[in-house]
């Protein structure tokens, strides 16, 4: 199996070392790229390609559930797993109904929790980039003929709609 790409932003050393260790005794490949401040952990994600990423949420900077809408903004399909203190039981819908992948305590963070919900973020991952890729599969075989690769009628049309609404908007002419 493929080494897992990691990222963990959790607050403190002792946590990140829990995680780490973990993720190690879950007998899993993975590569952890860990990071304690915010916003190095938010350009590691948007610049990275990760599989999963466990954030702190107590972090500063990630205490909010936007940090999600964010990433998603971005472009990033990171499966995002919270990692909640103690008292963080009443966050956990909030993160989940915003888009989180998992929230686990601190408790969770044993050997058969982290396989398993590596296993499930690595699995959501690679089904997501398969459907964005069968997509952009599909989009171009409905607009570009598959023998010569040139532009077929409905991009033509789709492009003359698209001039011919510019046109009405600026009041310009347009000639075909």
């Amino acid at each position: 199996m493929q080494s897992l790409k990691v990222l963990s932003a959790l607050p403190s050393r002792a946590d990140l070392a829990v995680l780490s260790q973990s993720i190690k005794d879950s007998g899993l490949a993975a590569t952890v790229t860990e990071h304690q401040e915010s916003s190095s952990a938010l350009n590691a994600l948007l610049e990275g390609e990760f599989d999963c990423a466990f954030i702190g949420a107590g972090n500063p900077g990630f205490d909010r559930v936007d940090i999600l809408s964010e990433l998603r903004r971005a472009g990033s399909s990171v499966p995002i797993v919270f990692v909640l203190g103690d008292g963080g039981d009443e966050k956990i819908a909030d993160y989940l109904l915003a888009g989180a992948h998992d929230c686990l305590t601190l408790a969770d963070l044993t050997p058969e929790t982290i396989a398993r919900t590596l296993n499930t973020s690595a699995r959501v991952r690679r089904a997501e980039v398969r459907a964005a890729e069968a997509e952009a599969r599909r989009s171009r075989q409905l607009l570009y003929d598959t023998l010569t690769g040139l532009p077929n009628r409905a991009l033509f049309f789709d492009r003359l709609d698209q001039s011919l609404a510019l046109a009405r908007r600026q009041r310009q002419p347009l000639s075909v």
